[in-house]
């Protein structure tokens, strides 16, 4: 099926969709990060009357460009340095060609590991960094928390490279994060870290991968410590009242075709496919045995109600959950606005989750016992 502008909001046909542009939605501390962000080159590389070879040579450039301009500012993670010294002088990253895992054991993968200068005792716990960006903007050269994290938690920081929708629609990018996981928990004692001690993160589109690699790797026996998400995507099919919701630069419109470029036209929007691609996909027993989950989500982001949804049925099926719905804000709002109050709330609280599954462990096998 041919890209269509997403022009939905011009033709609508009156289907009450919710304006939140104005900055009257947004909390006082966050008004002046509103409309924070620039979609308009993600729209370029969903669009299939582009020639994927142009699109790929975009892509291209602008993530060398990008990494360029934080080598500038004293960020590099393969050189250890970072530009405010939160993550300096802790470790480098090394990178690491894998095998694929066993539902592609042909495809070469790629996984980022921060490596600590100084050696331990005793294995580090890890974390399992799900880079987030549309499904595009995924390079360590731009997440400057991969370094300023293994510093603050002591921890080994395993960051998996994974395809855009320009090589490989879904489940690739499941696959690619599936085989770095696996390669992980292979190479634990290599790596110095605790197999048993592992926390995923993610944020946006990494929220998303996350939550769905969780449910991969519960069906292939992995059992993480828990998953921290912040504004996730974990439904696509436009049925909840959240998802009326318009917001520049991301809202359900955009997420439409983003969606369409990850599974294919044919399938967004259905329910054929399950939590592996979508994470309230899932049956309440098809969630039962997964590890604790902790969701944060703005209250103008599109993917609000889907993301309670996905709660409930967490609940029912007995998961360890937090939800934390962030009032006046909107999607990744938060991580435009970090020096204001309401940042430092939101911050404090997602590093206490983080900390929390290293520190504890809150899974459940128990709950399932028949």
């Amino acid at each position: 099926m041919p890209y269509v502008k997403p022009n939905i909001k011009e033709n609508s046909y009156g289907r009450d969709l919710d304006d939140r542009n104005n900055v009257k939605w947004s909390h006082p501390e966050l008004v002046d990060w509103w409309v924070a962000g620039n979609a308009d080159m993600i729209d370029m590389l969903c669009d299939e009357n582009v020639p994927l070879e142009k699109r790929r040579k975009r892509l291209d450039k602008l993530t060398v460009s990008t990494v360029d301009m934080y080598k500038s500012k004293g960020f590099d993670p393969f050189a250890g340095t970072d530009s405010k010294e939160e993550g300096s002088n802790y470790g480098c990253m090394k990178e690491f060609k894998i095998k694929g895992c066993p539902e592609a054991p042909d495809d070469d993968c790629t996984v980022y590991v921060v490596i600590p200068n100084e050696k331990s005792e005793t294995p580090r716990p890890a974390m399992f960094y799900v880079m987030g960006g549309a499904f595009f903007t995924h390079n360590p050269g731009l997440y400057n928390e991969i370094l300023r994290w293994a510093k603050k938690f002591n921890c080994i920081m395993v960051v998996p490279d994974y395809r855009t929708p320009l090589d490989g629609t879904y489940p690739s990018q499941i696959n690619d994060l599936h085989a770095g996981y696996q390669w992980m928990v292979e190479n634990a004692e290599m790596l110095n870290l605790d197999p048993d001690n592992v926390t995923i993160f993610g944020e946006s589109t990494g929220a998303h991968l996350a939550l769905s690699t969780a449910f991969r790797l519960k069906r292939y026996g992995y059992k993480p410590r828990g998953c921290v998400v912040n504004d996730p995507m974990v439904d696509d099919r436009n049925y909840f009242e959240s998802s009326k919701i318009i917001k520049n630069p991301c809202d359900a419109t955009r997420a439409h075709i983003m969606f369409a470029a990850y599974v294919g036209w044919e399938n967004t929007g259905t329910s054929y496919l399950g939590p592996e691609a979508f994470a309230n996909h899932a049956s309440v027993e098809e969630c039962k045995g997964l590890c604790p989950i902790f969701l944060n989500v703005g209250e103008s982001d599109q993917d609000r109600d889907a993301t309670i949804d996905f709660a409930k049925k967490l609940y029912e099926a007995r998961v360890p959950c937090s939800l934390h719905v962030w009032e006046g804000a909107a999607h990744a709002t938060l991580y435009y606005a970090r020096k204001t109050g309401m940042a430092k709330r939101f911050w404090d609280n997602l590093y206490g989750d983080i900390q929390n599954c290293m520190d504890y462990d809150m899974r459940r096998p128990w709950a399932w016992d028949k």
